[in-house]
């Protein structure tokens, strides 16, 4: 019985022991594991932030149904409408000849109280207010100054710009049909990069769809969760590649119906 009792108990010893083994193996094994999958995450990310640009730069769209340049000459486009109205004054018939800037100033000053143009948003990418000009320095977030020259996007790299519109589902919007969306990629001291026209619409859905869609999303639609527009989403430039000495620092978006 003794001898029976010993080589029971030798046997749960034994078996305690290859447990016991067995756990420190796999605590050790699982400890390496995480720790060589945390250093090739982490490495991963450093090799992509190094390398690759950033995954997305969101700014909101506030079109001005009543543009007038005058409300927007903070930034890198008060700097285009200075280029701009300095090259209309130096082709026009009599201002701009010889050194009078009492007459520029006064031509420039004609081309900002021009009639206003086509509803248009303006996005300073270096600035942290949106869309409102500072008749004073001091009430400005972050100065121009101190903004101009840094690059938003990562230079040397192919780049695309989205635009996301939503378009209410009105009958005027579907009566206007075909919209044209003009965009103008600007330099911090104002100079045009690049420019590009997308044309777009409400999306066309037939009336059966359209009240079958609206029936299975009456609920949402009555508490206000679904809005009845659509979202229309346009590449308005694909592979554009940042320049190094000309950074980008303004987005100019405009709406025409043909």
């Amino acid at each position: 019985m003794r001898t029976a009792a010993a080589a029971a108990e030798s046997s749960i010893v034994a078996f305690c022991q290859t447990l016991l083994s067995l756990i420190k193996r796999t605590i050790y094994i699982s400890f390496v594991s995480t720790v060589i999958l945390t250093f090739s995450v982490l490495t991963y990310g450093l090799i992509y932030n190094l390398s690759m640009p950033r995954l997305a730069i969101r700014s909101p769209l506030y079109f001005d149904y009543n543009f007038v340049p005058e409300r927007h000459l903070s930034g890198a486009y008060g700097q285009y409408i200075e280029h701009q109205g300095r090259q209309f004054c130096s082709n026009g018939s009599d201002q701009g000849q010889g050194d009078d800037e009492k007459k520029m100033r006064q031509c420039t000053e004609l081309t900002r109280d021009a009639r206003p143009g086509p509803p248009t948003a303006v996005v300073e990418l270096n600035m942290q207010h949106t869309q409102w000009h500072a008749y004073h320095e001091e009430v400005l977030p972050v100065t121009y100054d101190d903004a101009s020259g840094a690059h938003v996007i990562k230079p040397k790299t192919r780049h695309f710009v989205d635009l996301a519109l939503t378009l209410p589902e009105s009958d005027l919007n579907r009566q206007l049909g075909m919209l044209m969306v003009e965009v103008d990629l600007l330099a911090s001291d104002g100079t045009l990069l690049a420019s590009s026209g997308r044309p777009t619409m409400l999306p066309h859905e037939s009336l059966l769809i359209g009240v079958a869609r609206k029936v299975v999303l009456m609920g949402p639609i009555l508490i206000g969760a679904v809005a009845e527009a659509r979202t229309v989403v346009l590449e308005a430039f694909d592979s554009y590649v940042e320049s190094p000495d000309m950074p980008l620092a303004a987005i100019v978006v405009r709406l025409f119906v043909p």
